[in-house]
């Protein structure tokens, strides 16, 4: 037990951190804490010293802020006759114009990053980079790669920048280089299911994502840019509506080209496409880009025979039926 009245010696509180060394702390520059409030319940200072020494933590690794604490708490454990843990007291994550983050000008909670489609392997990727560094210098790596690589020396003590565009760009290297198609679709099939479409079959959805996967860097962003694959009531742009209006007899003479084929699969519809344009005498954008207003709505998709092999016959007969009656 601690003795009522309990001061530590004249001298210093000499911490050994293992990122910064030896700081010390003269005793007469220590505040007086409160270790028992008057209801009986503990104050975080005892709190944390209790409970980290039941739980048998041999080292505290929390940020650099509580490094002033850190005297109390030792004194702590010297008092209470319990062996010392290590320290690591890490920096704290700025802002890009070097400002603490903080709750009132950050995301601090990890389910904004969630909700917004951030690939949690591209978070957990992009906060090991916030003072850490691979021994090569790679920036993409995961967490088995990065435990076999750590040491303490590697880790700076430089105020690291969290940059939420960077972490966008990072979440789109996994979306497009590291992630399988099936990881991508288990990651990717609530978002569409929460943006208001049915549940898209997986095998359906993989064409989808394998199609449209150099087009986004978050799932937030596909569920948005993907509409067209998932519903038949997707919105019109109006340049869109525009360029079928003006295209209205390639798109028809499309349309029945398009009937006679038993499949969408792009060896077909490429040849056929590309013929028509060159039998009407018109570059081949001028025969594209209705189609594709047409079959998304929009001016911009993937490539227009794979868009074809990934829609099917019947929907893109349909689909061109509809803008066609308008």
């Amino acid at each position: 037990m601690i003795p009522v009245g309990y001061r530590p010696d004249q001298g210093q509180v000499v911490i050994q951190d293992g990122l910064r060394g030896q700081v010390s702390y003269s005793h007469d520059e220590l505040p007086d804490a409160v270790l028992l409030k008057s209801d009986g319940y503990p104050t975080y200072h005892l709190a944390n010293v209790v409970d980290d020494h039941l739980m048998k933590v041999s080292d505290v690794i929390r940020a650099e802020e509580w490094l002033v604490s850190t005297p109390i708490h030792v004194l702590l454990y010297q008092a209470l006759g319990w062996p010392v843990p290590n320290w690591y007291h890490l920096p704290l994550l700025r802002n890009p114009d070097k400002t603490k983050i903080s709750k009132r000008k950050s995301h601090t909670s990890v389910d904004h990053y969630r909700e917004r489609g951030i690939l949690p392997e591209a978070l957990r990727n992009y906060l090991s980079l916030m003072g850490f560094s691979m021994p090569d210098g790679s920036e993409i790596f995961n967490m088995e790669e990065m435990a076999a690589a750590f040491s303490w020396d590697r880790v700076s003590l430089g105020g690291p920048i969290f940059d939420e565009r960077k972490l966008v760009w990072l979440s789109g290297k996994y979306i497009r280089e590291v992630l399988s198609l099936d990881e991508l679709a288990e990651h990717a099939r609530p978002f569409v299911v929460n943006a208001g479409f049915a549940e898209p079959e997986l095998g359906y959805l993989k064409k989808v994502l394998e199609l449209m996967r150099v087009r986004f860097e978050t799932l937030e962003e596909f569920a948005k840019k993907s509409t067209y694959f998932f519903e038949d009531s997707y919105p019109f742009q109006e340049k869109a509506l525009r360029k079928i209006a003006e295209e209205r007899v390639h798109l028809s003479a499309l349309r029945n080209r398009l009937a006679t084929l038993r499949t969408m699969n792009a060896e077909i519809t490429e040849p056929l496409l590309r013929g028509y344009a060159e039998e009407a005498g018109v570059k081949p954008g001028k025969v594209m880009q209705p189609l594709r207003a047409a079959l998304t709505g929009t001016l911009e998709s993937p490539g227009m025979f794979e868009l074809l092999q990934v829609l099917g016959k019947e929907r893109v007969l349909n689909r061109l039926d509809k803008a066609l009656a308008e």
